[in-house]
């Protein structure tokens, strides 16, 4: 699904999977990320104006900034527009 993105999006979603992919990252993502079964209307709806989907997001940013830099391959241009996006979804 990561190829359907624009280019701009694949990078930061490509760090997003990669942080949250790294062991300890999992874990955490496990424990904190709220239930977001059977939302997929309200996803394709809302997007992030859903409030649970938002906060699955702020979580799923936070560890990924959290991360990034664990993660093997990433690019130091998408893993800094994951920081933004992070410290953006925190203020909203």
């Amino acid at each position: 699904m990561l190829d359907l993105l624009p280019p701009r999006l694949r990078d930061v979603a490509t760090v997003v999977a990669l942080a949250a992919l790294t062991t300890d990252a999992a874990r955490e993502l496990e424990a904190r990320l709220p239930p977001t079964d059977g939302l997929w209307r309200a996803a394709a709806r809302h997007g992030l104006a859903h409030p649970e989907l938002a906060a699955a997001a702020r979580v799923l940013f936070d560890d990924a900034d959290l991360h990034a830099p664990h993660a093997p391959t990433l690019l130091s241009r998408p893993g800094r527009a994951v920081s933004r996006l992070s410290r953006s979804l925190r203020r909203s």
